[in-house]
């Protein structure tokens, strides 16, 4: 759900006749959190994502979080901290 809002937000970015460039601007230009657990790391010159995760385990058939959302950076000796950031939710509507 979180790639999928990201989307729409990047299309809604780049305006209302997007093309391929604009929707790469708006991308490049840096999206919202959105309902993602941790904050994006995009940009023109950063590729990475989502910067970070929790272990979940399924109990009664839904998703419950095990411990902290733990981040990190691109780098391959980067640190890996707890995220004292929250969670953001998506809007009722579903539309960022």
């Amino acid at each position: 759900m979180a790639v999928a809002y990201a989307f729409v937000q990047a299309m809604m970015k780049a305006g209302k006749n997007p093309t391929r460039a604009a929707l790469v601007n708006a991308i490049n230009g840096g999206l919202p959190q959105g309902p993602a657990v941790a904050p994006f790391a995009y940009s023109a010159t950063n590729h990475s994502g989502v910067t970070g995760v929790y272990i979940g385990s399924i109990q009664n058939g839904v998703l419950v979080q095990q411990g902290s959302v733990l981040v990190t950076d691109d780098t391959p000796t980067g640190a890996v901290t707890t995220f004292t950031g929250a969670e953001q939710t998506a809007p009722a509507s579903g539309m960022p």
